[in-house]
């Protein structure tokens, strides 16, 4: 391991663009620097956020454990046909909510990360919570909500129709919303023990959440729009949240029918009338606050990336690709959709991470089984970002090692962003001796041989700074994280485990790939294959 105090000057402030490259490349080398001098970490905040004297609503405690076929996801109606979704009652606000980020699993017996969601989380910390603007129903009023996974109920932060400031914050009209969720990062749940490379797991969280809300949503027949653009300060204030300590980092309406982002032509910014509201005190049972001090670095990189002006947004366009190499290869297609249908509830159950180190022999999967967990990766997704159709701003390649049908070696995932979908041929030959080489952790957590695929979400950082500015980074990280969400869960309907893995520099794959790492980070690692059985008892919270 290098010398990571030679690396660091931990009394630097890092800059947004400084910290691309040294979150990718330093990892654990990062960590351990913020960390110097400490003789032990603090002690891990709580699993769950827990409200005092709130006012409470519960959700159904008996819900049907179906949702539908996961691949319905990706087949919206066209806009504009008027296919309208069922009413979002009590009943499917439970679903929605569970499916999304309910807690699913306790592990018992020798284990450090007993309490699971339906999402992964590095190391099970969860940094990420889920609120919701809700309309009026029933006797529960209409405001902003806390979704309360412990109890699997509602905790009202704010009442009041709130609909028209959070669609200034935004910078788009959500006249006519279902419903708004909002995604924030609880930073110290994971900077305790991770400190400035927090600011690198928080947006792949965020953005694994949000492609879960997508799909799990998709299947009530409604539509999420994705807005990573917005003023940060307005929403932190309505939800009562210190923005050093907790932060909204994605908001997504949800419409009953398919319709495109309709942007707002009026500018707002964080100081105009119509999106100020009173402070608020919310105070939540937590064992220790954020140690500002030992988290500069990170707070200072979140306050770079915070948008005050809606002015300052980019607009929706194309996002570029990566030109292919000369001379190029003859893609492979996909090959027709299977009609069997898998059900969401399940697979979002039996989806794992697998175990600590990845080391089982899984047998070769087919073509098909591959096929199974890209198809939809890089369908699209409605944003604030790129114009309506066009694919997530993500590249997708994928290292083949074991798979009847493709040959080994380096593919790119195309899409012609109309459901049909290929690998074209990027660089022949074995790739696990390769990436094994590159492999950053010492021993290794994943043995590369035995894997029967490796996916790598690639961004393109400078495009992501020219247009986000400070902001890109964490942008890109959500944007990358929705497609991941997709190739983890899909996986798990082939019986294959999806292992998020950052151990790895990112230049040294961005040369594996043969890019341009000056240019293309490698934003997530995917490792597929098969789960060792471990001795531990994972009882299932079904409710």
């Amino acid at each position: 391991m290098i010398d990571v105090i030679d690396v660091i000057d931990v009394t630097d402030v890092m800059t947004v663009d400084e910290f691309w490259h040294a979150s990718l490349n330093q990892n654990v080398d990062m960590y351990l620097a913020d960390r110097a001098g400490e003789v032990e970490p603090p002690a891990e905040p709580l699993k769950f956020k827990a409200y005092r004297d709130a006012v409470r609503y519960p959700l159904d405690d008996r819900l049907p454990q179906a949702l539908g076929d996961v691949n319905a996801s990706f087949h919206d109606a066209p806009a504009g046909t008027g296919s309208t979704a069922a009413a979002l009652d009590r009943a499917a606000l439970s679903r929605l909510l569970y499916f999304t980020f309910g807690h699913s699993r306790l592990d018992l017996g020798a284990t450090t990360w007993p309490y699971h969601r339906l999402v992964a989380s590095a190391r099970a910390f969860f940094p990420s919570e889920l609120y919701c603007w809700l309309p009026r129903d029933g006797d529960r009023p209409a405001g902003v909500y806390y979704y309360d996974p412990a109890h699997h109920g509602l905790v009202l932060v704010r009442a009041g129709e709130h609909r028209r400031l959070l669609g200034d914050a935004v910078g788009a009209d959500l006249d006519d919303a279902r419903a708004v969720l909002l995604l924030s990062a609880a930073f110290w749940k994971n900077a305790f023990l991770y400190r400035t490379y927090t600011y690198r797991i928080v947006p792949q969280e965020i953005g694994i959440l949000a492609g879960n809300a997508l799909m799990v949503a998709a299947t009530f027949g409604l539509h999420g729009h994705v807005h990573h653009q917005f003023l940060d300060a307005p929403l932190n204030r309505l939800l009562g949240l210190r923005t050093a300590e907790e932060s909204v980092m994605t908001v997504l309406p949800l419409y009953g029918e398919r319709r495109p982002l309709r942007q707002a032509a009026a500018r707002r910014t964080s100081t105009d009338a119509a999106v100020l509201t009173p402070a608020i005190d919310t105070p939540h049972r937590q064992p220790s606050a954020l140690d500002e001090a030992a988290c500069r670095k990170l707070l200072r990189l979140h306050e770079a990336s915070l948008l005050d002006d809606t002015a300052t947004a980019a607009p929706r366009a194309p996002w570029p690709r990566t030109e292919a190499p000369v001379p190029a290869a003859a893609s492979l297609p996909a090959p027709p959709e299977r009609t069997d249908p898998a059900e969401l509830a399940t697979t979002l159950r039996q989806r794992t991470s697998g175990v600590w180190v990845f080391n089982s022999p899984p047998p070769r999967i087919d073509a098909d089984d591959l096929w199974a967990l890209l198809r939809h990766a890089l369908s699209p997704h409605t944003s604030d970002l790129v114009p309506e159709g066009a694919p997530p701003c993500t590249e997708c390649f994928v290292a083949v090692n074991a798979v009847e049908g493709v040959d080994q070696g380096v593919h790119r995932l195309e899409t012609d962003g109309e459901g049909n979908a290929a690998l074209r041929p990027w660089r022949p030959g074995p790739v696990a001796p390769d990436l094994q080489d590159v492999h950053y952790l010492s021993p290794p957590q994943v043995n590369y041989a035995w894997s029967n695929a490796v996916v790598f979400l690639v961004a393109d950082r400078r495009e992501a700074h020219a247009r986000f500015g400070d902001r890109g980074y964490r942008i890109a990280g959500q944007e990358a994280g929705i497609v991941a969400q997709r190739v983890c869960t899909t996986a798990a309907t082939v019986g294959l485990t999806a292992r998020v893995h950052n151990g790895y520099r990112g230049t040294s794959i961005a040369e594996f790939l043969d890019l341009d790492p000056d240019v293309c980070v490698p934003l997530f690692q995917i490792v597929l294959g098969r789960s060792r059985p471990t001795a531990r008892y994972q009882m299932p919270i079904v409710l």
